[in-house]
């Protein structure tokens, strides 16, 4: 990621060879505005925009019934922001984080809104680890909640996962 199109790298992450595959990339913390980032294997088709805004969190679009992401990232133990832009008019949606999919312990519960409107949540400062989130009007409306980095070799798993297996 750069400042502005051939500007200093701010940051650059691991090759990603596909098949649904996901790296986690730290960035610096970075003053509101617009940053251009590009593959680095495919710098002239693979380009774009990356926009931010003070104290802004991940927007998350409901449309159809269905959410546009099954994965939000949210800083490690800081309260932060999930932004949710409700496209589905008349209808009421929500986002809602559990330690796992059996949703039986909340950690956030937004309050459920009918579209077409936006509402921004104030979510409180979460553990590092991996956690599930679904609308709580349509539960198949769902995902993962990953917080902080993911942990590396070992360790305790996240809540809800098993640890991996020795070997």
């Amino acid at each position: 990621m750069q400042a502005d199109e051939g500007g200093e790298v701010l940051a650059a992450g691991p090759p990603v060879a596909g098949g649904g595959l996901v790296a986690t990339t730290a960035v610096p913390a970075l003053p509101a505005g617009d940053y251009f980032f590009l593959c680095t294997f495919h710098p002239t088709t693979m380009t774009g925009t990356l926009s931010l805004s003070e104290g802004g969190g991940p927007t998350v679009v409901a449309q159809d019934l269905a959410f546009d992401t099954d994965r939000i990232v949210l800083p490690p133990d800081l309260e932060s922001t999930i932004t949710l832009d409700n496209e589905d008019a008349g209808t009421e949606h929500n986002i809602a984080i559990y330690t796992d999919e059996s949703a039986s312990e909340a950690i956030f519960q937004g309050q459920e809104f009918p579209g077409v409107a936006t509402e921004t949540y104030t979510v409180p400062a979460i553990a590092p680890g991996r956690y599930y989130f679904h609308c709580d009007v349509h539960p198949e409306m769902n995902g993962t909640v990953e917080v902080g980095a993911p942990p590396e070799g070992g360790g305790e798993a996240p809540p809800g996962e098993e640890p991996p297996p020795d070997g």
